[in-house]
């Protein structure tokens, strides 16, 4: 890290000093990210949601995993964290996230609510609405691994490497750096492996490989649902060719070129999400949908959800959509240190 000297037009490296000089042990970065997550998930580049740390991955074993998130696509992200390099560090997260596959959504929802102290029910509703693509029932179809560490064997950053090429397992590597100021001390996390273009596609590659169709079609589909008002309204949109996905049950509605609102079926609703704002959308909705409409911003306020249950809301929406939703001048909230409002410039295929 360099000192930036405006009036020599000149930079001044930083002292830099390993963590054990520092006396800053494993534990105290560990909760040191704990009590600032979003904080270090931005540094790192990644948009994710801690659940927990310490957490045991099976009954089996004694061991605990140091962080365990997920990302918006639903997968879940062993982070394993070495103060200095360790050859085992690797195998460690990998024995873990084998461990973790085999959880059902119930056991996160539970490690959240047991670090959170919510309920199960806000629980559920904040993970829904921290992903992005996909909902909760695709939670935990895929895993990827974390590993954070002021260096690294040669063993480790090969192996990943092989893992990716041979298998598409996401495994990403960050170096952690301590720069000294005085009495002010900075953290920065720096990722070695791999680079970004090969981190999309091992994305891409870790969905296909997992798969996370949840229905062959949609007759699959039609026969998961309970409520007669989303299949009434499902077939319609079917006969009305609307874009849809039957692998996740799912119907798009574009508004010059990009999705605004995206409709999945469940057994007994249809959550939609709203893809930008417009103005007093909140009240537009619970006006539109009766007093028992479930309406509330998700993504940090960037979106709206809500649900449909009834035949009368089902048509609500629909008239919506037809008469008045596609002229609605949409924006994105720009962040709060600003306050002012930014275009949508989402790119939705």
């Amino acid at each position: 890290m360099l000192h930036v000297n405006r009036q020599q037009k000149s930079f001044t490296p930083l002292a830099s000093r390993k963590l054990a000089e520092a006396d800053i042990l494993e534990r105290t970065v560990q909760r040191m990210i704990l009590q600032s997550p979003d904080a270090f998930f931005h540094e790192m580049g990644e948009h994710l949601k801690l659940l927990g740390e310490e957490i045991r991955p099976d009954e089996f074993v004694g061991d605990r995993i140091d962080l365990l998130a997920i990302d918006t696509d639903g997968m879940a992200v062993i982070i394993e964290l070495k103060r200095d390099s360790h050859k085992l560090h690797l195998l460690q997260a990998i024995a873990y996230a084998g461990m973790v596959a085999k959880w059902e959504l119930n056991r996160f929802v539970t490690e959240l609510a047991q670090a959170s102290g919510k309920t199960h029910e806000s629980i559920q509703a904040e993970l829904e609405g921290f992903l992005e693509e996909s909902d909760l029932e695709t939670i935990n179809q895929s895993q990827r691994v974390i590993l954070l560490a002021e260096d690294f064997d040669y063993e480790v950053l090969v192996t990943a490497e092989w893992l990716f090429d041979q298998y598409g397992v996401d495994i990403r590597c960050y170096r952690l750096s301590l720069a000294i100021d005085g009495d002010r001390e900075f953290m920065t996390c720096v990722r070695l492996y791999p680079p970004p273009e090969l981190t999309d596609h091992a994305k891409r590659r870790g969905r296909g490989a997992q798969g996370k169709r949840l229905f062959p079609d949609w007759n699959a589909a039609l026969n998961n649902i309970d409520n007669s008002a989303v299949s009434h309204f499902i077939r319609a949109e079917l006969d009305a060719k609307r874009e849809n996905d039957p692998a996740h049950a799912t119907f798009r509605y574009r508004s010059n070129g990009k999705i605004r609102y995206r409709l999945r079926a469940k057994k007994e609703f249809a959550s939609v999400v709203q893809v930008g704002r417009f103005d007093d959308d909140e009240g537009y909705w619970r006006a539109r949908l009766g007093p028992n409409a479930e309406v509330w911003p998700t993504n940090k306020g960037k979106r709206l959800r809500f649900r449909l249950r009834r035949e009368e809301e089902f048509k609500r929406f629909k008239e919506a959509w037809d008469n008045e939703l596609q002229s609605k001048s949409y924006f994105l909230p720009a962040p709060e240190e600003n306050g002012a409002l930014a275009e949508d410039q989402e790119a939705e295929d």
